[in-house]
Parts: structure tokens; C-alpha cells; sequence
């Protein structure tokens, strides 16, 4: 059957957003500034988000990790909340921009994000990136994705020792941040090579990753 034939085709699956959400988050001069709400999926998110230092989002950071507590913003979850901390420092104040996914054998169901989601067959008023592959690995490996060329990868660690279900981000790491031990992940055209210390007190990790191309 010819393509022409079909409303919307697509070879590869969209990741769906389940959570979006935008505030500010205050600051202290003492000590760093958490604050928390409860997102009602019953696990752990795979959350991501950015930071600015203005309202309008003029200049943008990345949402780091909470092993890299020197970052000024940290973001992750448990089973029932999403906390982002707030390192600047001072009684600077900054502005966070939250998504969040599901897992990739999550049995959780979402509403739909969008207020006009019932109104159309299908609607995207955005470019996305191409879901091309899903991986989870455990503490240091290697996994291959044989694409020939160095994807745009995203991936979480769960502590799966963690009643809560901790969940956070994962870092793409340089070659030295990787071989000098930091949890991360090294990309290169065949291989994803995911890092975590290996010791005898680290706790039961699972690192969920998404391949887009």
C-alpha cells in the first residue's frame, strides 16, 4: 500500500509528554532551596527541564543531576513527587521549565498534556526527533546501537534500592569525565557506554535510555 494512501505516517514512535509544568523556585542565602510537588503516577518520571535566571527564559541552562550537587539547578523524582533544588545561591531566585516521560515498560496512564488533544486526529505544532531506539542497562556497560553515526541520546538513572523509587537524570559526560569515574554516559557512532562506579556500597542502579536520530 502506497503511502499517499495514509493521514499520518510515521516509522518510528513518539515519546508522549506526560507532565509539564513551569514556576519559579525562591533562593536562600544559607542554605540550597528545594521545592516539591506531587505528580500522581505512582513511579518514578523520567524528568528533564531548564532554568533561566529571568522570566521570559531570554538565557537558558540544562536541569543537572543531583550527584552533580555543584550544579546551580538539580531536578528528579520519586514515585509520587518531582523536586528541583536551587544551588545559585544568594537569594537569587530562578525560573524552571519541567517535562517529564514515561518509562519504557511504565504501566501508567497520562491525560493528555494539551487542552485541545480532543479535538483533532492527530496535531503537532512542533518538530521532534525521531525515537529510534530504547535501551536500560545496569550499573557499567555497553550498549550498541550500530546507527554508524553519534545519536542524540537521553538517559536516567533509578536507584532501585530506594523505596521511593529515586529517579534523576543522567549526564553525557567528555571522554576524561567519563574515565575518571563520574556517572555518565559516552556516545560515540556505535556505542553507548554507561558509567557508574562500580563499589561494594553503591546502591542497585538501572539507567533507562532513549535514542533519537
Amino acid at each position: 500500500m502506497s503511502l499517499k494512501n495514509f493521514q499520518f505516517n510515521s516509522d518510528y514512535p513518539m515519546d508522549k509528554i506526560v507532565l509539564l509544568r513551569e514556576f519559579r523556585v525562591a533562593g536562600t542565602s544559607a542554605t540550597p532551596y528545594t521545592t516539591s510537588f506531587d505528580h500522581g503516577f505512582g513511579e518514578s518520571l523520567l524528568v528533564l527541564g531548564i532554568w533561566s535566571e529571568d522570566s521570559a527564559f531570554n538565557s537558558t541552562h540544562t536541569c543537572a543531576m543531583l550527584r552533580y550537587s555543584g550544579d546551580p539547578v538539580i531536578v528528579w523524582s520519586t514515585k509520587s513527587k518531582v523536586f528541583v533544588t536551587n544551588y545559585a545561591g544568594n537569594t537569587r531566585p530562578v525560573y524552571v521549565r519541567i517535562y517529564a516521560l514515561l518509562k519504557s515498560d511504565s504501566i501508567a496512564s497520562a491525560t493528555p498534556t494539551s487542552s485541545y488533544s480532543n479535538k483533532y486526529i492527530f496535531s503537532s505544532d512542533f518538530r521532534y526527533m525521531p525515537l529510534v531506539q530504547t535501551f536500560t542497562a545496569s550499573r557499567t556497560t555497553t550498549y550498541s546501537h550500530n546507527l554508524g553515526y553519534k545519536p542524540r541520546v537521553l538517559a536516567w538513572i533509578e536507584y532501585t534500592n530506594d523505596v521511593n523509587g529515586h529517579t534523576e537524570p543522567l549526564m553525557e559526560g567528555s571522554p576524561s569525565g567519563y574515565n575518571a569515574g563520574v556517572q555518565s554516559i559516552l556516545v560515540t557512532n556505535s556505542t553507548i557506554q554507561v558509567k557508574y562506579p562500580a563499589s561494594g556500597t553503591a546502591p542497585g542502579v538501572v539507567v533507562h535510555g532513549r535514542i533519537y536520530g
